[in-house]
Order: C-alpha cells, then sequence, then structure tokens
C-alpha cells in the first residue's frame, strides 16, 4: 500500500489542472480534455492503430512519460517503439529511453499511433504512462480574434 503511493501521486498530477498548465505553456496550445493510460510492454506485447480512439480522430498532443530498469540501455532492436503513421505513411517514430518525457503534437485528424512488438531480446519490460490531450482548434481562436477586432 505504502509502496504505491508515489505512483497514484504522479497519476493525480499528470490528471490535474496544474500539469495541463505545464503543458499549455511549454507548447503554446490550449487543452480541452485529456485522457490517461499507464502500460507496460513486455516481450510479445504490442498494440495496434485502430479509428475507435476519439482522440486520435482530432487532433491534438501526446505527452509519454516512459521508464525501465535502471541501467538498462534500450536498443531499437528490442521493438516498443512509438509509430505515428497516417493511412499508410510514416510519420515519427519515437525511441524508447528511460525517464523521459516525450511530446507529440498530432497536427491532423486521422494521424494514428502504435506500438511496436516488443520481441524476445528484450532486457526488461518497458512501462509508459501516455496522456492524450485534445487541443483547442486554433482556426476558433482566430475566429474569435477576427470577431473582436
Amino acid at each position: 500500500q505504502q509502496q504505491q503511493q508515489p505512483l497514484r501521486d504522479l497519476l493525480a498530477f499528470l490528471q490535474s489542472d496544474q500539469f495541463a498548465g505545464v503543458v499549455e505553456q511549454l507548447t503554446g496550445l490550449t487543452i480541452t480534455a485529456g485522457a490517461l493510460e499507464v502500460r507496460k510492454f513486455d516481450k510479445g506485447h504490442y498494440t495496434l492503430a485502430h479509428d475507435e480512439d476519439p482522440y486520435m480522430k482530432q487532433e491534438g498532443l501526446d505527452v509519454v512519460l516512459c521508464f525501465f530498469a535502471h541501467g538498462v540501455s534500450w536498443k531499437t532492436d528490442y521493438g516498443g517503439t512509438v509509430h505515428y503513421v497516417d493511412g499508410e505513411e510514416e510519420l515519427l517514430t519515437v525511441e524508447p529511453h528511460s525517464n523521459t518525457l516525450s511530446l507529440v503534437y498530432r497536427a491532423e485528424a486521422g494521424t494514428s499511433r502504435f506500438v511496436k512488438y516488443v520481441n524476445s531480446a528484450a532486457p526488461c519490460a518497458r512501462f509508459d504512462i501516455s496522456c492524450t490531450f485534445a487541443v483547442a482548434d486554433d482556426d476558433d481562436d482566430e475566429d474569435q480574434e477576427d470577431d473582436e477586432a
């Protein structure tokens, strides 16, 4: 019970208005909603890109905290990389590095992501906390500014 408290505190912070404010300051985006997942990827694990994720149907921001065993150097050959695609076109690959925070802005609706298969050579499981944020449409802000002028 006591050992789980730091993780609970971290998850509470990542879901807080304070964290959303930090992300808004770093990116210049306005966050309107969000979802959080804690994920473990061990040998044989992966995710699929699919169209049922409501956050992937609109532009948005992915904030991912990645970590794994201390002292392990994750090699690309192990898999577990995060891939962003638009249809058949690969846009970006994010390699896992322990104790890192990745920010990826999906500027177009329909950009999907998936985690590649973690193969048997991986020395340990890798974990991430994935926050997916919906952001305000910049066009709405520009329209408001035009109305006020």
